[in-house]
Protein backbone atom coordinates (compact mmCIF):
# COMPACT_ATOMS: atom_id res chain seq x y z
CA UNK A 1 0.00 0.00 0.00
CA UNK A 2 1.34 3.12 -0.95
CA UNK A 3 1.54 6.63 1.47
CA UNK A 4 -1.35 7.85 -0.59
CA UNK A 5 -3.23 4.48 -0.72
CA UNK A 6 -2.97 4.71 3.34
CA UNK A 7 -3.85 8.42 3.31
CA UNK A 8 -7.30 7.72 1.35
CA UNK A 9 -7.80 4.90 3.53
CA UNK A 10 -7.60 7.23 6.79
CA UNK A 11 -9.52 10.08 5.50
CA UNK A 12 -12.33 7.96 4.38
CA UNK A 13 -12.56 5.94 7.28
CA UNK A 14 -12.11 9.52 9.63
CA UNK A 15 -14.77 11.28 7.24
CA UNK A 16 -17.42 7.70 7.39
CA UNK A 17 -17.01 7.77 12.06
CA UNK A 18 -16.58 11.78 11.79
CA UNK A 19 -19.75 13.00 9.72
CA UNK A 20 -21.52 9.52 8.31
CA UNK A 21 -20.54 10.53 4.58
CA UNK A 22 -18.53 9.19 2.08
CA UNK A 23 -16.56 11.74 0.42
CA UNK A 24 -17.06 11.29 -3.99
CA UNK A 25 -13.36 12.23 -4.22
CA UNK A 26 -10.70 12.56 -2.04
CA UNK A 27 -7.62 14.72 -3.55
CA UNK A 28 -4.09 15.04 -2.21
CA UNK A 29 -1.76 17.66 -3.71
CA UNK A 30 1.63 18.80 -3.59
CA UNK A 31 1.70 22.46 -1.80
CA UNK A 32 3.02 25.46 -2.66
CA UNK A 33 5.07 25.97 -0.05
CA UNK A 34 7.45 23.27 0.92
CA UNK A 35 6.93 24.34 5.08
CA UNK A 36 3.28 23.25 4.72
CA UNK A 37 4.16 19.46 4.46
CA UNK A 38 4.27 16.79 2.01
CA UNK A 39 1.16 16.67 0.87
CA UNK A 40 -2.44 18.86 0.93
CA UNK A 41 -5.97 17.63 1.46
CA UNK A 42 -8.90 19.83 0.18
CA UNK A 43 -11.29 17.68 0.87
CA UNK A 44 -12.77 20.27 3.80
CA UNK A 45 -14.17 21.85 0.68
CA UNK A 46 -15.96 19.95 -1.02
CA UNK A 47 -17.65 18.68 2.32
CA UNK A 48 -18.90 21.99 3.01
CA UNK A 49 -21.94 22.33 1.00
CA UNK A 50 -23.16 19.15 1.80
CA UNK A 51 -22.98 19.07 6.06
CA UNK A 52 -23.49 23.02 6.00
CA UNK A 53 -20.69 23.64 7.52
CA UNK A 54 -17.42 25.66 7.59
CA UNK A 55 -14.68 23.92 6.13
CA UNK A 56 -11.97 24.63 8.63
CA UNK A 57 -14.74 23.49 11.56
CA UNK A 58 -14.87 20.56 8.95
CA UNK A 59 -10.70 20.19 8.53
CA UNK A 60 -10.16 20.86 12.36
CA UNK A 61 -13.16 18.15 12.97
CA UNK A 62 -11.33 15.23 10.69
CA UNK A 63 -7.74 16.24 12.36
CA UNK A 64 -9.25 15.64 15.58
CA UNK A 65 -10.18 11.94 14.22
CA UNK A 66 -6.81 10.90 12.64
CA UNK A 67 -4.10 9.80 14.57
CA UNK A 68 -0.66 9.80 13.64
CA UNK A 69 0.75 6.47 12.85
CA UNK A 70 3.99 4.86 10.27
CA UNK A 71 2.72 7.06 7.43
CA UNK A 72 1.40 9.93 9.00
CA UNK A 73 3.65 12.47 11.06
CA UNK A 74 1.27 15.65 11.73
CA UNK A 75 -1.21 17.05 10.62
CA UNK A 76 -2.44 20.54 10.51
CA UNK A 77 -5.12 23.18 9.31
CA UNK A 78 -4.30 26.22 7.49
CA UNK A 79 -5.91 28.75 5.91
CA UNK A 80 -9.89 28.47 5.23
CA UNK A 81 -9.66 24.54 5.89
CA UNK A 82 -6.45 23.30 4.08
CA UNK A 83 -5.15 20.33 5.30
CA UNK A 84 -1.60 19.92 5.31
CA UNK A 85 -0.10 16.73 5.42
CA UNK A 86 3.56 15.74 7.08
CA UNK A 87 4.44 12.07 6.15
CA UNK A 88 6.35 10.00 8.19
CA UNK A 89 10.38 9.63 6.79
CA UNK A 90 10.46 5.91 6.74
CA UNK A 91 7.02 5.59 4.59
CA UNK A 92 8.81 7.51 2.20
CA UNK A 93 11.94 5.56 2.46
CA UNK A 94 9.64 2.10 2.16
CA UNK A 95 8.64 3.02 -0.85
CA UNK A 96 12.10 3.28 -2.36
CA UNK A 97 12.64 -0.42 -1.46
CA UNK A 98 8.97 -1.24 -2.99
CA UNK A 99 10.10 0.60 -6.27
CA UNK A 100 13.48 -1.31 -6.22
CA UNK A 101 11.34 -4.89 -5.39
CA UNK A 102 9.30 -4.43 -8.10
CA UNK A 103 10.22 -2.09 -10.84
CA UNK A 104 8.32 -3.41 -13.65
CA UNK A 105 4.76 -2.53 -11.48
CA UNK A 106 6.66 0.70 -11.25
CA UNK A 107 7.42 1.95 -14.34
CA UNK A 108 4.17 0.29 -16.30
CA UNK A 109 1.02 0.61 -13.55
CA UNK A 110 -1.52 -0.96 -15.21
CA UNK A 111 -4.08 1.51 -14.35
CA UNK A 112 -5.48 1.55 -17.79
CA UNK A 113 -7.13 -1.49 -18.39
CA UNK A 114 -6.83 -1.87 -22.19
CA UNK A 115 -9.35 1.27 -22.30
CA UNK A 116 -9.09 3.16 -25.92
CA UNK A 117 -7.90 6.54 -26.28
CA UNK A 118 -8.08 8.38 -29.66
CA UNK A 119 -5.28 11.31 -29.08
CA UNK A 120 -5.60 13.95 -31.77
CA UNK A 121 -2.54 16.56 -31.79
CA UNK A 122 -0.01 18.88 -34.47
CA UNK A 123 -2.82 18.34 -37.05
CA UNK A 124 -1.11 21.10 -38.90
CA UNK A 125 -3.21 22.92 -41.79
CA UNK A 126 -1.91 21.24 -44.75
CA UNK A 127 -1.70 24.19 -46.76
CA UNK A 128 0.78 25.78 -44.39
CA UNK A 129 3.82 24.44 -42.14
CA UNK A 130 4.54 24.20 -38.53
CA UNK A 131 4.97 26.96 -36.36
CA UNK A 132 6.29 26.88 -32.63
CA UNK A 133 2.99 26.34 -31.36
CA UNK A 134 2.84 23.06 -33.39
CA UNK A 135 5.92 22.14 -32.20
CA UNK A 136 4.70 22.56 -28.61
CA UNK A 137 1.59 20.58 -29.35
CA UNK A 138 3.76 18.02 -30.59
CA UNK A 139 6.26 17.49 -28.06
CA UNK A 140 3.48 17.69 -25.17
CA UNK A 141 0.93 15.07 -27.28
CA UNK A 142 3.61 12.43 -28.06
CA UNK A 143 4.52 12.70 -24.00
CA UNK A 144 0.76 12.05 -23.30
CA UNK A 145 0.82 9.13 -25.72
CA UNK A 146 3.96 7.61 -23.97
CA UNK A 147 2.55 7.54 -20.82
CA UNK A 148 -0.86 6.80 -21.47
CA UNK A 149 0.65 3.49 -23.14
CA UNK A 150 2.66 3.38 -20.58
CA UNK A 151 0.47 3.00 -17.72
CA UNK A 152 -2.05 0.11 -19.92
CA UNK A 153 -4.16 2.78 -21.86
CA UNK A 154 -4.60 1.42 -25.65
CA UNK A 155 -3.62 4.72 -27.60
CA UNK A 156 -4.30 5.74 -31.06
CA UNK A 157 -1.90 8.87 -32.00
CA UNK A 158 -4.08 10.74 -34.74
CA UNK A 159 -3.12 13.50 -37.09
CA UNK A 160 -6.32 15.23 -38.14
CA UNK A 161 -5.59 16.24 -42.18
CA UNK A 162 -7.79 19.58 -42.83
CA UNK A 163 -8.08 18.61 -46.79
CA UNK A 164 -11.55 19.68 -47.39
CA UNK A 165 -12.89 23.42 -48.42
CA UNK A 166 -11.39 26.62 -50.39
CA UNK A 167 -8.25 26.23 -49.04
CA UNK A 168 -7.45 23.11 -51.07
CA UNK A 169 -8.79 24.35 -54.09
CA UNK A 170 -6.49 27.78 -53.72
CA UNK A 171 -3.91 25.18 -53.26
CA UNK A 172 -4.53 23.65 -56.37
CA UNK A 173 -4.82 26.54 -58.27
CA UNK A 174 -1.37 28.42 -56.75
CA UNK A 175 0.50 25.19 -57.77
CA UNK A 176 -1.08 25.05 -60.66
CA UNK A 177 -0.04 28.25 -61.98
CA UNK A 178 3.74 28.30 -60.57
CA UNK A 179 3.86 24.81 -62.85
CA UNK A 180 3.07 26.85 -65.44
CA UNK A 181 5.58 29.38 -64.76
CA UNK A 182 8.40 26.53 -64.51
CA UNK A 183 7.24 25.60 -68.01
CA UNK A 184 7.45 28.87 -69.59
CA UNK A 185 4.16 29.91 -69.75
CA UNK A 186 2.14 32.85 -68.83
CA UNK A 187 -0.37 32.55 -65.93
CA UNK A 188 -2.23 34.34 -63.40
CA UNK A 189 -2.05 33.72 -59.47
CA UNK A 190 -5.28 33.22 -58.11
CA UNK A 191 -6.96 36.12 -55.57
CA UNK A 192 -6.46 33.74 -52.25
CA UNK A 193 -3.67 31.86 -53.95
CA UNK A 194 -0.48 30.53 -51.94
CA UNK A 195 2.33 32.97 -52.90
CA UNK A 196 5.18 31.07 -50.56
CA UNK A 197 8.51 29.92 -51.78
CA UNK A 198 7.43 26.65 -50.76
CA UNK A 199 4.95 26.23 -53.86
CA UNK A 200 7.22 28.08 -56.24
CA UNK A 201 9.64 24.90 -55.59
CA UNK A 202 7.12 22.28 -56.08
CA UNK A 203 5.77 23.75 -59.09
CA UNK A 204 9.25 23.59 -60.28
CA UNK A 205 9.75 20.18 -59.34
CA UNK A 206 6.32 18.48 -60.80
CA UNK A 207 7.60 20.65 -64.03
CA UNK A 208 11.29 18.94 -63.95
CA UNK A 209 9.66 15.68 -63.07
CA UNK A 210 6.50 15.34 -65.48
CA UNK A 211 7.06 18.02 -68.08
CA UNK A 212 4.11 19.36 -70.32
CA UNK A 213 2.26 16.59 -68.80
CA UNK A 214 -0.80 18.14 -67.29
CA UNK A 215 -0.80 21.58 -69.08
CA UNK A 216 -4.74 21.74 -69.67
CA UNK A 217 -5.71 18.30 -68.76
CA UNK A 218 -9.14 17.96 -67.95
CA UNK A 219 -8.48 16.82 -64.16
CA UNK A 220 -5.55 19.12 -63.49
CA UNK A 221 -7.10 20.89 -60.42
CA UNK A 222 -7.59 17.54 -58.75
CA UNK A 223 -4.23 16.16 -59.34
CA UNK A 224 -2.53 19.45 -58.41
CA UNK A 225 -4.33 19.54 -55.31
CA UNK A 226 -3.17 15.66 -54.26
CA UNK A 227 0.06 16.52 -55.01
CA UNK A 228 0.10 19.55 -52.85
CA UNK A 229 -1.41 17.48 -50.20
CA UNK A 230 0.75 14.72 -50.30
CA UNK A 231 4.11 17.31 -50.56
CA UNK A 232 3.22 19.57 -47.98
CA UNK A 233 2.24 16.55 -45.66
CA UNK A 234 5.82 14.72 -46.63
CA UNK A 235 7.38 17.79 -45.18
CA UNK A 236 5.50 17.91 -42.06
CA UNK A 237 5.96 14.00 -41.62
CA UNK A 238 9.50 14.73 -42.16
CA UNK A 239 10.37 17.18 -39.38
CA UNK A 240 8.23 15.34 -36.90
CA UNK A 241 10.27 12.38 -37.73
CA UNK A 242 14.04 14.37 -36.66
CA UNK A 243 12.64 14.34 -32.65
CA UNK A 244 10.80 10.94 -33.17
CA UNK A 245 7.23 12.30 -33.14
CA UNK A 246 5.29 9.32 -34.75
CA UNK A 247 1.67 8.58 -35.96
CA UNK A 248 -0.19 5.73 -36.06
CA UNK A 249 -3.37 7.57 -38.22
CA UNK A 250 -3.31 10.30 -40.47
CA UNK A 251 -7.17 10.76 -40.55
CA UNK A 252 -8.12 13.00 -43.89
CA UNK A 253 -11.25 15.00 -43.93
CA UNK A 254 -11.92 14.75 -48.01
CA UNK A 255 -12.27 11.10 -47.59
CA UNK A 256 -14.78 11.49 -44.67
CA UNK A 257 -17.05 13.55 -46.82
Amino acid sequence: MTPQDHLHKVFTEAIKKTFDVTPESLIFELPRDKSHGDLACTVAFTLAKPLRKAPRAIAEALIDAISADEVIAQLDVAGPGFINITLAKDSLYDVIVKILDDTDTFTSPPVGNGQKILLEYVSVNPTGHMHIGHARGAASGDTLARLLRQTGFDVLREYYVNDAGNQMENLAKSLYVRYLEALGKEASMPEDGYLGQDIIELGKQIAEDDHAEWVDHPDHLKIFRQKGLEALLAADKTDLEEPGVTFDSFYRMDFAL
